[in-house]
């Protein structure tokens, strides 16, 4: 298979097996400075699945608000734009993660990806002294390359996951000898489709070789700091502690409190994602 045939069978898929329409939308929406919070809301109650995922969140342990949650204007008021985008992001991961329908791999790329986005979340917080919800954005896109490379054919996909973790092999490798290229192709051709930002194009490029992206820009070392980690934490896969560590100017101690924190801050977002 080509990059071309890949780039053809993207745009040509369905909005249903990639990102909904209407979430796409509400992106837009979200991101546009003149959007009331009236018009986000009417879009949002059109899916009653959508509402009901929002205060499920809302009203969990993830955000503890001072008061429970019963509509998304509150939600919106008491969580932000961020945060209601974040959880957008997530309720769409989750829905391709479904659309997988070997048991498994669904639960191997959801976990991923939620692990994934929680500690990008907050290495950042940790490295920004702010809070940084764009980064849970990050982390759970980093690897839709892959449940695209799974539509397309799962088979391949299996069959390339499988080499990569029987041979201690990258996946990156393995998914190039199967398709003739990997999910990081197959991701930025998704994410161009979508209309995301350059950076987010830029985390999905280099979270595997951070060194070859734009210099001065720590957003891209991040993400791929959080993918090795989670990799460690998941499948004990070795990491270059001290590469980025020194990149982003972070002790070991600080590295052991965020782990300890973030094994924690997984097991509560797990139960109510």
């Amino acid at each position: 298979m080509s990059i071309k045939e890949m780039s053809v069978f993207i745009e040509n898929i369905e909005e249903s097996r990639s990102m909904p329409s209407f979430v796409v939308t509400l992106l837009t929406k979200i991101n546009n400075p003149k959007s009331t919070v009236a018009e986000i809301e009417k879009l949002i109650d059109s899916e009653p699945a959508l509402v009901s995922y929002i205060l499920k969140i809302s009203n969990s342990l993830i955000y503890s608000v001072p008061e429970e949650v019963h509509s998304i204007s509150r939600a919106i008021e008491l969580l932000g734009m961020s945060n209601l985008r974040s959880m957008l992001v997530s309720y769409s991961v989750r829905l391709l993660c479904h659309a997988i329908s070997s048991a498994h791999t669904q639960e191997y790329l959801w976990h991923h990806s939620l692990s994934v986005a929680v500690l990008a979340k907050t290495l950042a917080e940790k490295i920004y002294k702010v809070e940084q919800p764009n980064f849970y954005v990050f982390g759970f896109l980093h690897d839709i390359g892959k449940m695209i490379l799974y539509m397309y054919n799962a088979q391949n996909f299996e069959k390339a996951m499988e080499q990569g973790i029987l041979k201690g092999m990258d996946f990156v490798y393995t998914e190039k000898q199967v398709f003739g290229f990997s999910h990081i192709e197959a991701g930025y051709l998704m994410i161009e489709k979508l209309g995301f930002s350059k950076k987010m194009k830029n985390i999905i490029l280099y979270h595997h070789d951070p060194q070859f992206g734009p210099a001065g820009d720590i957003m891209h070392w991040i993400v791929s700091f959080a993918n090795e980690l989670a990799h460690f934490l998941e499948d004990n896969k070795p990491v270059d502690l001290q590469r980025y560590l020194v990149e982003m100017n972070m002790s070991e101690k600080e590295l052991q409190e965020i782990i300890s924190s973030v094994q924690n801050r997984i097991k509560h977002y797990k139960a109510f994602i």
